[in-house]
């Protein structure tokens, strides 16, 4: 079930870029950490068995970073203005948020990093400081 969540003022920051301002949320180490539980799986051998540690016969755990940086980003995002497409607005969707360009993908996560670190936020931060 979906539902509407409030993100405060003090628990975002704005990045802006040229004409668009995305909205981000400051990172929570809580959710960071369950994104990235979300993410890992036993690790599995060429025939899917799963693969133990020899010495400890622990399952061997790996994440899958590219799931986990995709999941970060929606939650991340939660918001903007002046993001296109073919010269139209976009909605702040799972896919667009993906297909932002990396630069600013990394960028964002930075400062929503940053945020969690410091406690504060940034309004209008330009994405040339």
């Amino acid at each position: 079930m979906e539902y509407i969540e409030i993100v405060t003022p003090e628990e975002r920051g704005e990045y802006k870029f040229g004409e668009s301002v995305i909205i981000y949320r400051r990172a929570d180490r809580d959710k960071m950490l369950e994104i990235e539980a979300n993410n890992t799986h036993p690790k599995r051998d060429n025939k899917d068995n799963i693969i133990r540690n020899k010495i400890t016969d622990d399952i061997i755990q790996e994440v899958d970073y590219k799931k986990n940086y995709d999941d970060l980003i929606e939650w991340v995002v939660v918001d903007w203005t002046g993001v296109k497409a073919n010269g139209k607005d976009v909605k702040c969707e799972r896919k667009f948020k993906l297909a932002l360009p990396p630069s600013i993908r990394d960028a964002v996560i930075s400062k929503s990093k940053e945020t969690m670190i410091t406690g504060e936020t940034e309004k209008k931060t330009d994405s040339s400081s």
